[in-house]
């Protein structure tokens, strides 16, 4: 078996439908199986989807085990040399996806690899991202990433084209495609992340292990979810910095760690006095969700949050 694809459902009955119905229409020439791990949908997804797709391997949980444990599920049973972690609220576009698979195979050193992410509208959706560091935070949380995006020292992968094979730190878990060599040098994704940075995480140990992490613009997908990632609530906003901090504390000292939570809460006092003037003065929506962020990770640091 060439390719295994393992997606998480979780109530997203239609979505899953759409992703499903895009892979058996759209990936052509390439060997490989589905596998659809639920995590305890209270709609009648499984139901559903079993009739429409009998040929999809399905997972039933009793319980939401977030993304890592479920994902794991799927990688165990996994026939594939390749293994695709893909978000249920994705679309496979028209494309040759054995062009991936050749360069992986052509490049011993590339274990991970990203394709191109459009919005609905098809635009470009950022799916490539630096590993969390206090730099990155610092750059991020002063603006100085936006006002010097080529710099290589404040700059992300946010103003390059995206239309060349790139080396990157880590890309998003909405098409996250994984050489088997990986799995069998580093293990699975960390089941202490149950729902943001665990991709990021994965990336890290990999890179640590010899591993390259890539962008390649030879394929494409829509990503629907993500066209709304910016307007987070707070428990998405709450989860992404638990999943943060573990990722920091997992890699770096326990200086390191304290200095950044401490850096944080610093950064985000003076984005929300800041944010709040601004708010005033203006109905921006975008200040608007900076000034929701740090409100919300001030109260998560002073322990009203968990």
């Amino acid at each position: 078996m060439k390719l295994s694809i393992i997606i998480v459902n979780y109530n997203g009955k239609e979505l899953t439908l759409n992703c499903l119905k895009s892979i058996y229409e759209k990936l052509k020439g390439v060997e490989y199986e589905t596998i659809l791990v639920d995590n305890a949908s209270s709609d009648d997804s499984v139901e559903v989807i079993e009739k429409s797709y009998p040929q999809v391997n399905v997972i039933k949980n009793d319980d939401n085990l977030g993304f890592s444990k479920a994902n794991n599920q799927g990688i165990k049973i996994a026939k594939g040399d390749y293994i695709l972690l893909l978000n249920n609220d994705t679309l496979l576009k028209e494309g040759d996806f054995s062009n991936l698979l050749e360069y992986m195979e052509s490049k011993a050193d590339v274990g991970i690899l990203g394709c191109r992410i459009n919005n609905p509208d098809g635009s470009l959706q950022l799916s490539c991202y630096k590993f969390p560091s206090m730099r990155e935070m610092f750059t991020h949380y002063t603006l100085l990433t936006k006002l010097f995006p080529d710099s290589k020292l404040f700059g992300d992968y946010r103003n390059w084209p995206h239309n060349k094979i790139e080396e990157v730190d880590f890309v998003i878990g909405a098409f996250f495609l994984i050489k088997r060599a990986v799995i069998e040098k580093i293990g699975m994704l960390d089941e202490n992340f149950f729902l943001n940075a665990e991709e990021s995480e994965y990336c890290l140990r990999a890179k640590k292990a010899g591993f390259q992490t890539v962008f390649h613009p030879g394929y494409e997908i829509i990503h629907i979810g993500g066209a709304t990632k910016k307007n987070m609530k707070k428990i998405e906003i709450i989860s992404s910095i638990r999943g943060t901090e573990l990722l920091i504390r997992r890699h770096y000292s326990l200086v390191y760690f304290i200095t950044y939570k401490l850096l944080s809460f610093l950064l985000s006092l003076i984005r929300f006095v800041i944010f709040g003037i601004v708010l005033l003065l203006s109905k921006n929506p975008d200040v608007r969700d900076k000034f929701i962020q740090s409100k919300y990770l001030i109260l998560y640091r002073v322990g009203l949050f968990r």
